[in-house]
């Protein structure tokens, strides 16, 4: 149960940074940047701050109810429930407070990163995969008639493949 919380509420960090990131890419000056970095974080935080709030109410609302289960099973996950909800409060307050401020501090604008030249070179199969990845979509896009004889065509050979598997194990010593 905690674990999927925790996914969302660093998806939400990641996304709120990314905005910051985004919001706060043009400055020329220092002091401008340094201002300009400040807005970005309260209007990243602003962008976001309602799905946060709203993811945060009801996870920690998914625990009231261990809260006020009876016998020897509640009082054992009573400390539980407490635990876990306070732990989602606080992270959503820091979601909402500590993060875009560190961000507006630490996080650069993109033309002012320089980046080696693994870097570089893994950046670029990226960009490849992606517009191959456009490619494949607008040509779906485009012969939508298609479409469906090529998917039953790949799953066909998908099966196929599972056929030629071996179900029964063989050992080999």
């Amino acid at each position: 149960m905690t674990y999927p919380q925790c996914g969302n509420q660093i998806r939400h960090a990641h996304r709120l940074a990314k905005d910051v990131h985004r919001l706060g890419a043009v400055a020329q000056a220092p002091l401008e940047q340094a201002a300009r970095c400040l807005q970005a974080a309260l209007d990243g935080s602003k962008e976001i701050a309602f799905t946060i709030v709203s993811m945060t109410l009801s996870l920690a609302a998914v625990f009231i109810p261990i809260l006020f289960m009876g016998g020897i099973v509640g009082r054992l996950m009573h400390e539980f429930a407490v635990t876990i909800a306070a732990a989602i409060l606080v992270s959503g307050l820091v979601s909402l407070t500590l993060t875009p401020m560190l961000c507006s501090r630490f996080l650069k604008p993109p033309h002012s990163i320089r980046h080696g030249r693994i870097y570089n070179a893994i950046e670029g199969i990226f960009d490849r995969w992606l517009k191959g990845y456009g490619w494949t979509l607008k040509q779906s896009i485009r012969f939508r008639a298609v479409q469906p004889f090529s998917e039953k065509t790949l799953s066909l050979i998908h099966i196929k493949s599972i056929q030629h598997v071996s179900m029964e194990p063989t050992v080999s010593f």
